[in-house]
């Protein structure tokens, strides 16, 4: 369980790295997060890539250094069901890490629309957020991301930038809801 005093200090160091970045005129710094956001809100194709894909762990297996199979490793620290499998290189296949029950709980988690994104503009953009950021034991993915508000004042923050600088708000609009 994260304390709320950090979880509020992470929401406005993300808020005050994003205006740090679009304030810096130099256009050779690159923060993925945001710079994939911005060309979602510019790009079409780049928003659809972004929500079907964003955070998308469905395609990444890690293989520890003892053979141990699991899902993405921000995942193994949610839960000891993530952590260890009980599959190894040496006696599995692929198609066991695919049948494991963490593996469709993952798989799952990308469909799940939480009851507190029901209505959110940012939903197409967002989905939930991390994976790593919704889980909680009680309810498993079936939560918005613990940072939703920093979120919300960060996707608001770039999509100003983004009509300021010359894309119709009904454009814009559009992306974030077809």
């Amino acid at each position: 369980v994260v304390a709320e005093p950090v979880v509020r200090g992470v929401e406005r160091f993300l808020l005050s790295a994003l205006r740090a970045w679009l304030g810096d005129k130099n256009r050779k710094i690159k923060v993925r997060v945001f710079s994939e956001l911005l060309s979602a809100m510019v790009d079409p194709r780049a928003m659809e890539v972004i929500h079907n894909y964003r955070d998308d762990y469905r395609n990444i297996i890690s293989v520890s250094s003892n053979g141990d199979l699991g899902p993405e490793d921000t995942l193994r620290t949610l839960d000891p069901r993530f952590a260890s499998l009980g599959l190894n290189i040496a006696n599995h296949n692929l198609s066991d890490v695919f049948d494991s029950e963490a593996w469709r709980q993952q798989t799952d988690a990308l469909a799940i629309k939480p009851h507190q994104c029901e209505g959110c503009d940012w939903w197409k953009i967002c989905k939930a957020g991390r994976p790593v950021h919704r889980y909680s034991k009680a309810n498993g993915f079936s939560n918005h991301s613990l940072y939703c508000s920093g979120l919300k004042n960060t996707y608001t923050e770039l999509a100003a930038f983004v009509v300021r600088n010359g894309t119709p708000l009904e454009e814009l609009a559009l992306r974030l809801t077809s």
